[in-house]
């Protein structure tokens, strides 16, 4: 049965194909966009060529092209900038913008069969295991390496705060990954020295809560150093209760609590894996009693207390080994998400976190953009191509 995740996926894998446009305008996929999982256009960042001229913006996707209208997007801003409506059916007499009607070249079935989630699934099993783990290995030291670049970045922009270095580093992992960006905004916007110096949990939830739900409290914004004009936009579209903003704030208090502790072990300039391992389970142990879940205490280690312990090492000219994290990594089991479930459809992996912070990588740098030339196994499998 077809649906929109269906087209969706085909217009993930499209980059570099041809159609006409129903207005009979020569169409280029440059570029299909990234893939949005909140409200708003279904991509955004395309690069399309509509005959001679490079088109740059977002593009929509529906079943019919009356959905436009039936969905109420000619009411909402957020589709202002749309360069390109995909459609399967053309129903509609009027065009809000330049439009690719699918039927008109693909069957239902050669829809389906060009929407597979992965372009190169059907070879996967034949790719060696050695040379699969090396790869998913290599990506993880990238990943990490990357993390490290960007915290010593946001360190030198915090004057060299690390304990705020922490602070932001943690709160963005604690925002999740749609909430990253605008959780971090927010550690920034809020001093722990100040939060450190009072210790009023209550007053810290209060504070957070106002600036997530756009509320004005002159009173704690000045206590904690905030900027009254501050507007930080969050997202709680498609989320579940517990994932939400406000949820979340819930919390700090316990974070802002044992910063101090969690800093300690990021600043000490040691790598004993033992020590760190039993660090890990002591704080997981806690953190779980306390009401935080395991995948998020996981995530906390893996994507903030590793990759922070390794910059500040390497912002203070000490030594930066990357392989601590692949070691530690490898202690660390799986973790489940729509990624990872996907791929361990197709093949059997080892189930560390290993192998899931380099399908992540995997799926962020190749798989979502459709850049399989340049990916090990796009090489690969399109070596005939």
């Amino acid at each position: 049965m077809l649906n929109e995740e269906l087209i969706s996926q085909f217009w993930l894998n499209a980059a570099n194909l041809s159609f006409k446009l129903s207005d009979h305008r020569s169409l280029e996929i440059l570029f299909p966009g990234i893939k949005n999982t909140d409200a708003g256009p279904d991509f955004s960042q395309a690069i399309l060529k509509i005959d001679s001229q490079k088109w740059c913006g977002n593009v929509e996707i529906h079943i019919n092209e009356k959905d436009w209208f039936l969905h109420k997007h000619h009411l909402d801003k957020a589709y202002d900038n749309i360069i390109l409506h995909v459609v399967w059916r053309a129903d509609c007499l009027e065009r809000i913008a330049p439009t690719l009607v699918l039927s008109e070249f693909l069957t239902d079935k050669k829809l389906k069969d060009s929407s597979r989630s992965l372009k190169c699934q059907e070879v996967l099993t034949e790719v060696e295991t050695i040379f699969f783990s090396d790869y998913l290995e290599d990506l993880v030291l990238n990943r990490m390496q990357r993390s490290i670049n960007r915290i010593v970045k946001l360190n030198t922009f915090l004057n060299n705060d690390w304990f705020q270095t922490v602070f932001v580093i943690l709160s963005g992992v604690i925002g999740g990954p749609v909430n990253k960006d605008a959780f971090e905004m927010l550690a920034k916007s809020v001093s722990l020295k100040r939060a450190l110096k009072y210790q009023n949990a209550d007053e810290v939830e209060l504070l957070l809560k106002t600036l997530i739900t756009g509320q004005k409290n002159r009173v704690l914004f000045l206590k904690y150093g905030v900027d009254p004009d501050c507007g930080i936009s969050f997202k709680n579209h498609r989320m579940r209760p517990s994932a939400r903003p406000v949820s979340r704030t819930k919390l700090f208090p316990l974070l802002i609590q044992k910063i101090s502790v969690l800093s300690s072990e990021i600043f000490r300039p040691n790598y004993d894996l033992k020590r760190f391992l039993n660090f890990y389970n002591t704080s997981r142990k806690e953190l779980l009693a306390n009401g935080w879940s395991a995948a998020l205490i996981d995530s906390l280690f893996i994507n903030a207390i590793v990759p922070l312990k390794l910059s500040f090492a390497q912002k203070l000219g000490h030594k930066c080994d990357l392989n601590f994290a692949l070691r530690f990594l490898n202690e660390v089991k799986i973790e489940e998400n729509k990624i990872v479930t996907n791929w361990r459809k197709l093949r059997y992996f080892e189930k560390t976190a290993v192998q899931s912070q380099g399908l992540i990588e995997l799926n962020n740098l190749y798989c979502k953009t459709g850049n399989c030339r340049n990916c090990r196994i796009g090489k690969h499998y399109l070596k005939d191509d």
